[in-house]
């Protein structure tokens, strides 16, 4: 099996069945599985998935630990496939995702993470702006001190590499560049960004960006990096990280 989904999922929001429904309705002909993982939710929500998403490919779980890196490594543990498709609660894949992942993938011999660009849209679904990202692994990694190079839930990870680095380990809302940051260390590994928009990121005024917690966790990854590694380019990319905890956020 080629591709594993995973979704992790704490409450029934209104934009949940359209996030489900784009992975249930890909258009792509090989078998793959859809993973959710339900976390600390509601008896309601268990109960609607449960009675609304059973197709033979769709797999349901439940956890009590509301944590996201948590229950990605749930998922990650669970599944099957070669690569672990990122998906959100509140985001909607193209019809042609998967197919267009696997083309990317087999293309560029089988990378190790694997983003692409977004459309971010509002919460009505309606478009705000185009986000293309580094495309080549060179440049990535040369940006990744500075600034995330990928868009998590649009991500592909090669299941063996993600494990081979202990899985999802920091941060409340910054795991996906403390994971980035950890697989830099590793010269073999290769990211790449599918530039094609493959995903709309919703926006929504509940999300962390722009807050406190987000980047005072990446200054700490970023200080963590350069005093293993004495690269002077994680040592700036601390600074950067401080000096948006302080001036940017409002809370």
């Amino acid at each position: 099996m080629f591709f594993s989904v995973v979704l992790c999922v704490n409450e029934r929001i209104p934009y949940l069945d359209a996030a489900l429904k784009s992975i249930v309705e890909q258009n792509y002909n090989k078998k793959f599985e859809f993973l959710i993982i339900a976390n600390n939710c509601t008896d309601d929500l268990w109960d609607y998935l449960s009675d609304n998403y059973k197709e033979e490919y769709v797999h349901l779980y439940r956890t009590d630990i509301g944590q996201l890196a948590f229950n990605l490594n749930y998922g990650a543990n669970l599944a099957r496939g070669e690569y672990i498709v990122r998906m959100d609660a509140d985001d909607i894949s193209t019809c042609d995702r998967l197919s267009k992942m696997e083309h990317f993938i087999i293309n560029n011999k089988y990378p190790d993470v694997i983003g692409t660009y977004v459309n971010y849209i509002d919460d009505k679904g309606d478009f705000i702006k185009h986000c293309s990202v580094t495309p080549d692994n060179k440049n990535i990694r040369k940006k990744l001190p500075f600034r995330n190079q990928f868009v998590h839930p649009s991500v592909c990870i090669k299941r063996k590499s993600l494990l081979s680095v202990g899985g999802y380990l920091g941060g409340f809302q910054s795991e996906d560049y403390d994971l980035w940051l950890r697989m830099l260390r590793n010269r073999k590994f290769v990211f790449k960004n599918c530039p094609e928009v493959l995903l709309q990121y919703r926006i929504t005024d509940g999300q962390s960006r722009g807050r406190r917690l987000p980047y005072s966790e990446v200054a700490s990854h970023l200080l963590r990096e350069f005093l293993l590694t004495r690269k002077l380019r994680f040592l700036f990319g601390t600074i950067v990280g401080i000096a948006k905890a302080f001036i940017l956020p409002s809370k």
